[in-house]
């Protein structure tokens, strides 16, 4: 236990386990404001916070401790049984910074025994040593702890480790690099890359590995080897929501120390899109004023809006200046006529926030303005009991910037600031007249996307032909007794004009020759036959006078098999529903009922089909054996059709399904039922 607050501090809270492969120290660093601990990463981690970890490879680490609001630093670090770990701590003199050292399996740094601490040494450096006895081998702890009542102090904390551990004695050693691993992925996104696991005999005899994950989002290959190998792994986004994902990776081997890699997914928000009314536009000769409405969603409604003409003949008169803004400034928008800067929607008051680095600290500069600030010519002044406030609007940029001037903690704080216009808005822009007997495209960049500008010529030639857009359902699971998909298609110009028509083509795979459709159509939706189990892919271009436009973008579209494709063992029942893929679905809710797929190859994206209603239950679905998602197909409402996302891999797998019931629900629900309607394999 460590020792109480009088002596060398204390503070309750849980710890987070953190696992890695090899000798490496995992913490997160930062320096923390005297004013706003809540800035530093590394706050409290592993003492209550559940924060980020990171796998250093080195040391000396530097933090910072201030109370009374982040007292604690906990790190993590695997020693092996005969390592001998020395932890060196230096901080300002008569600083009062402890250490302590906690054992493998320690889950709170306040109620559970250390191992050995600095609890005494009334001097910097503080050192402590310890070697780790038989059966010892695993994660500890070193807890970095503060006991002063106010104030911060900088610490450095240095780690060496003495020993090979992991067996000897001609027995064959686990040696794994790297010693973790993260992937980075957009939430809706493509799944990364998979990434490679090295594993290599570093002691003596034959090393007979094996290897296990304990993520379903997470999937290795191979699993087994021996000596010398690499393990491929790659990970999964089906059904994960954005934020930190941690997974472990654990290879064993006879004779040998088990070894465990952390594996992290971070699922950054979806980027955003951006849509442009009307879509793209058209001039005449003559040119003239004109305006876009643009609206941004997602990731990309948080970044500047700014505006780019790519054409020397269209010019940019104005962009939106109303708010909200983003940036160091948080929380203020410009009114409507530009003489007010006003709170934010849904915001307290209009808050500007700065970090300031005044020797080792930094600083968190937090202004409060609580009333509307008067707007003169795009200048506007402020001064009020937490400091001075000055600023002014650049439209065409879209940006807004000013000084401030405050005092922190007894310290003047001086600096500029600014911020950028987000979200959407309307943007005008001028066409200068085309003298030219050609017609021109140009472009403009508006908050990161191209808005295209078509010009006729002065002879009377029409712009280029407009580009296409397709729209197709993901999955064609229509409540119809065919199988079809279901398309339509248009001009991103608008509507066509005399003479001008599509060409539709389409091809059975995600890969081969293009088969034409329909060619010079003027229809703007059709029906196409298709067979199960496949994946289609469609595109469209617009036809001219002046030409052929280019092709869409390409769009596929999964045809599911229907439930017949599945074996059923134990009591389902089938009945007919107009509702339902193909007319008919099967149900159950008898516990251990089940229903297997035939191997299935070539597949990418595993969705099964079903119902969700307010009396379904909880099924388990497995993967080539292996339990893959347990899924609840209750809903307050009746949903027929619907796509439940199971597994997805970076390459192709030759895969077979299983459903099994687990007569299980939530609260909610009125039954167990589990309704299947058809699997859909993505190739």
């Amino acid at each position: 236990m460590r020792p109480n607050s009088v002596a060398c501090g204390s503070i309750s809270r849980s710890l987070q386990l953190v696992l890695v492969c090899s000798v490496v120290l995992v913490s997160v660093l930062g320096l923390v404001d005297p004013v706003s601990a809540d800035v530093e990463p590394n706050n409290n981690i592993g003492a209550g916070n559940g924060g980020p970890v990171e796998a250093l490879a080195s040391s000396p680490v530097t933090g910072l401790l201030s109370a009374p609001s982040d007292l604690d630093d906990v790190y993590a670090i695997f020693l092996a049984e005969g390592q001998t770990l020395d932890l060196t701590l230096v901080s300002g003199s008569g600083a009062p910074v402890s250490m302590m050292l906690f054992g493998p399996g320690t889950t709170d740094v306040m109620r559970e025994p250390g191992l050995v601490g600095t609890c005494g040494q009334e001097q910097f450096p503080k050192t402590v040593s310890y070697t780790v006895p038989k059966g010892g081998s695993g994660l500890h702890f070193v807890d970095v702890w503060a006991s002063g009542d106010s104030g911060s102090w900088v610490y450095t904390l240095t780690c060496t480790v003495a020993g090979s551990g992991g067996g000897g004695g001609g027995q064959p050693v686990i040696a794994c690099s790297p010693a973790s691993l993260t992937f980075f992925a957009t939430q809706g996104g493509v799944a990364p890359g998979p990434q490679t696991l090295s594993i290599s005999n570093s002691g003596a005899g034959t090393l007979a590995w094996s290897a296990t994950d304990d993520a379903s989002w997470l999937d290795i290959s191979p699993t087994t080897g021996t000596d010398a190998g690499s393990i491929a792994v790659a990970v999964d986004l089906t059904g994960l929501a954005q934020g930190s994902h941690t997974g472990r990776i654990t290879i064993t081997a006879p004779g040998a120390q088990t070894v465990t890699v952390l594996v992290t997914l971070q699922i950054r928000p979806p980027a955003g899109t951006a849509s442009f009314e009307p879509s793209t536009a058209r001039s005449s000769a003559a040119g003239g004023d004109s305006s876009v409405m643009v609206t941004r969603s997602g990731e990309d409604s948080r970044t500047p809006l700014s505006v780019r003409s790519n054409a020397s003949w269209i010019s940019v008169r104005k962009i939106p200046k109303s708010g909200p803004w983003a940036g160091t400034a948080v929380g203020m928008n410009v009114s409507d006529d530009g003489t007010r800067l006003t709170k934010g929607a849904g915001d307290a008051s209009f808050v500007l926030l700065r970090f300031v680095t005044i020797g080792s600290n930094i600083y968190y500069v937090r202004m409060v303005i609580t009333s509307d600030i008067a707007v003169t010519d795009g200048k506007f002044s402020y001064s009020g009991s937490q400091g001075s406030l000055t600023g002014e609007f650049d439209v065409a940029a879209g940006t807004v910037s000013g000084t401030f001037r405050q005092t922190v903690t007894d310290k003047i704080i001086s600096g500029t600031w600014q911020a950028d216009a987000v979200g959407g808005g309307i943007v005008r822009y001028s066409v200068a007249p085309n003298t030219s007997t050609s017609a021109r495209t140009g472009t403009m960049t508006i908050g990161g996307y191209t808005y295209t500008v078509m010009q006729d010529g002065s002879g009377g030639q029409q712009a280029a032909p407009p580009s296409a857009i397709l729209s197709v359902p993901a999955f064609s699971t229509s409540a119809t007794s065919t199988l079809h998909v279901q398309a339509s298609w248009a001009s991103a110009g608008g509507s066509l004009g005399p003479g001008e028509s599509f060409d539709v083509q389409y091809r059975p795979s995600t890969s081969g020759e293009w088969i034409t459709w329909l060619a010079a159509t003027e229809q703007t939706s059709g029906i196409l036959p298709v067979q199960a189990g496949r994946t289609y892919q469609l595109r469209v271009r617009t036809r001219t006078v002046n030409g052929q436009g280019a092709w869409s973008a390409v769009r596929s579209v999964v045809v599911p098999y229907d439930q017949s494709v599945f074996t059923w063992r134990g009591r389902w029942s089938t009945r007919s529903d107009a509702s339902a893929f193909l007319g008919a679905v099967r149900s159950s809710d008898a516990k251990g009922a089940s229903c297997v797929s035939p191997s299935i190859r070539g597949a990418k994206r595993i969705t099964l089909i079903a119902s969700m209603t307010p009396s379904s239950g909880r099924a388990a679905v497995y993967i080539n054996d292996r339990l893959a998602r347990t899924i609840d197909l209750y809903a307050s409402s009746p949903r027929h059709r619907v796509a439940i996302p199971i597994k997805s891999y970076a390459t192709a797998r030759t895969v077979k399904v299983r459903v099994v019931v687990l007569r299980a629900k939530n609260a909610a629900s009125r039954g167990y039922d589990v309704t299947l309607d058809g699997l859909a394999i993505a190739r």
